[in-house]
């Protein structure tokens, strides 16, 4: 979910001149992603083990990341970029897709 819209924000330029998520396209790199992919590869772990779940789950994370990163492509090919609400578009987008994902694994 909230990992995506940094793969976005990493991944792909800023749509417009001027908008509200502006700073946040621009001043977020690879450092950034692998900061977020690594933080939620921790958090999920921890929430697997926690309530005792098959880790293999765990694996919906880089399908996650993957189904991120070719949206800001798909984005960037369709409007030249990202902007704020393709940002929420992809975070929503992933939370659903994530819960299908776990309803029909776990």
């Amino acid at each position: 979910g909230r990992m995506n819209t940094v793969i976005n924000c990493a991944t792909a330029p800023y749509a417009r001149t001027s908008g509200m998520a502006k700073d946040f396209v621009e001043q977020t790199d690879y450092k950034g992603f692998l900061i977020s992919f690594l933080i939620t590869m921790g958090y999920a772990y921890a929430v697997l083990t926690y309530f005792k779940l098959d880790i293999s789950i765990i694996a919906i994370v880089p399908i996650m990341a993957i189904l991120g990163y070719y949206f800001a492509r798909l984005m960037t090919r369709k409007i030249g970029g990202v902007t704020g609400d393709t940002l929420g578009a992809v975070l929503e987008l992933t939370q659903v897709i994530m819960l299908f994902l776990l309803y029909f694994i776990a």
